[in-house]
């Protein structure tokens, strides 16, 4: 049995970005903590007559609030000013609306595919008090409001694109790629697909079948629009 390469994430280059890949793009400015997506399962406890221990399930969960906190930066109206009208007006965020960044690459958000209605808001933004060598702290609360994904593989196009989205038809849709990337991008069956900036299929919500190293067969039929990739797609894959 040959054993596996384990990938430990490092917290240093982690952050909330707001509007990714838009022209109001922002980091939170003053970030130094922030908690992965998790969720935990109510326990239901049957004791009964002439058993001495009493026997344990799993019944219904939930997805567990996501905190951050750092300190107050004043004048950050892209970042934290936008966070706070966010909190204030019950915004619900999908999607590029807010990646939270794990280190440089990897980040989580929303799963339409397996949640069509899933999305994430910012319930708690409050500031502690300091003493005179402190700087202002704020501690903050994300939740979700169902399923979320950690996407861990991704593929960005360059000036020299290699990939098409072909429709299916009456089959399953496919994502080809010459140059041969998906494997070694990181792309496995059963993740959900994310879709930035392609012409026609950003909107998809679908997820991984299988995988070669040249081919990602997507669990859609016919809902793809065929079309060559452009420079700048970027292809991301997850689950929870």
């Amino acid at each position: 049995m040959t054993a596996t390469a384990l990938q430990f994430l490092i917290a240093a280059d982690a952050g909330i970005c707001l509007d990714y890949g838009k022209t109001t793009q922002a980091f939170i400015a003053g970030l130094t903590k922030i908690s992965a997506p998790g969720f935990s399962r109510e326990v239901i406890t049957i004791d009964e007559f002439r058993n001495e221990f009493a026997r344990q399930f799993s019944g219904g969960g939930k997805y567990n609030d996501i905190s951050f906190g750092g300190n107050l930066v004043v004048g950050d109206h892209d970042g934290q000013q936008k966070m706070k009208g966010y909190a204030y007006n019950k915004t619900k965020l999908v999607g590029r609306d807010m990646l939270c960044f794990l280190d440089l690459t990897n980040f989580f958000t929303t799963d339409l595919a397996n949640d069509p209605s899933s999305s994430m808001q910012i319930a708690d933004v409050a500031s502690g008090e300091v003493g005179k060598n402190d700087a202002f702290p704020i501690s903050g609360k994300i939740l979700p409001n169902g399923r979320l994904a950690i996407y861990t593989a991704h593929l960005v196009e360059d000036d020299t694109v290699t990939t098409a989205f072909v429709n299916g038809v009456a089959s399953n849709d496919t994502i080809t790629d010459s140059a041969n990337r998906f494997v070694t991008a990181g792309f496995v069956a059963g993740q959900t697909l994310l879709i930035f900036d392609s012409t026609s299929n950003d909107a998809i919500a679908t997820t991984i079948k299988t995988v070669a190293a040249g081919v990602l067969t997507l669990n859609s039929i016919g809902l793809v629009t065929a079309e060559a990739g452009i420079e700048g797609m970027e292809l991301h894959g997850g689950a929870l």
